[in-house]
């Protein structure tokens, strides 16, 4: 019995190993390898625990804002004239995902105001004529004609200089 038992066990973990590589067996179908991953790490998709309504922006201001302090002063909204007209674009909650489950499942909106890019566009000048002509030159950040690219084709070529020495090796 215990023979029978082990061989049925093999056998089940065989055939469960060889399903999750047939996902991963075409590297070109990644909603496929998605599937697999899915399957190893029993990712289970919940039903959506809330119908929309008219209630989802207070919702989603409270899920957002539950961190920020609290303060004594209320706002007040001041009413426009009404011989100016006023236009605001339309807001509607982005969703993350297309199956939406919880309010985790929305992308927060910040709204960042005119006069605060300017300031830090000013901030930037600032910062980027303090620096020294010494920098060093590993350093990418706040430097003019410098990039990503150049940060990333820096290292490659570093560590493939590296690699012509013998029993070198280089981890990233």
């Amino acid at each position: 019995a215990r023979a029978k038992l082990s061989r049925a066990i093999r056998k089940a973990k065989r055939a469960h190993g060889q399903s999750i590589h047939s996902h991963f067996r075409d590297s070109g179908d990644t909603r496929r390898m998605w599937q697999g991953i899915q399957a190893i790490t029993n990712y289970r998709t919940t039903p959506p625990a809330f119908d929309s309504d008219a209630s989802l922006p207070d919702a989603l201001n409270h899920f957002y804002a539950r961190f920020e302090t609290q303060t004594s002063v209320t706002a007040r909204k001041t009413t426009p004239p009404t011989d100016d007209q006023v236009l605001l674009p339309p807001s509607q909650p982005v969703s993350k995902k297309s199956s939406l489950s919880c309010l985790n499942d929305y992308r927060p909106v910040a709204l960042t105001t005119i006069i605060m890019k300017c300031f830090e566009r000013l901030v930037m000048r600032h910062i980027k004529t303090l620096l020294p002509p010494s920098l060093d030159p590993l350093q990418f950040v706040y430097r003019p004609n410098h990039s990503t690219d150049d940060a990333i084709s820096t290292t490659f070529h570093l560590a493939l200089t590296h690699l012509d020495n013998r029993d070198t090796y280089v981890r990233l």
